[in-house]
């Protein structure tokens, strides 16, 4: 009987502790998003237009003139006007991106940045 009970607390624990590492890393990647008007699908995509402001953890920030999130790719997508300032994955600080599209796979931290034809790209780093 004492063997039963403690196998269950060791998978309680374990469940506790599966539970608690999910939402560590939901409030990990927590933003702030300001615009004109936003809009959040059943599926759990979400776009956002107009002005769109973005605040994040450690300082970072980012403008465009839309958002669309993708839930199911895990990809955050920056349409117009793109402005990025602050992002840091792993050893790469990137200090401003300015751009006309910016996309961001979430899971990875892989970003494509795409610019109209005829104008450039423009980023700052710290390696």
């Amino acid at each position: 009987m004492r063997i039963k009970k403690n196998i269950f607390i060791f998978i309680a624990i374990l469940l506790f502790c599966s539970i608690n590492k999910r939402l560590s890393s939901e409030i990990k990647n927590s933003y702030t998003i300001l615009s004109k008007t936003q809009t959040n699908e059943t599926n759990g995509n979400f776009e956002a237009i107009g002005n769109v402001k973005i605040k994040g953890e450690d300082n970072f920030s980012a403008s465009s003139d839309k958002l669309i999130y993708e839930k199911n790719f895990s990809k955050l997508k920056l349409i117009g006007n793109v402005e990025i300032e602050n992002y840091k994955i792993d050893n790469l600080i990137i200090e401003n991106i300015l751009s006309d599209e910016l996309i961001l796979f979430i899971d990875n931290g892989r970003l494509i940045i795409n610019s109209k034809e005829g104008k450039r790209v423009k980023t700052r780093i710290k390696l």
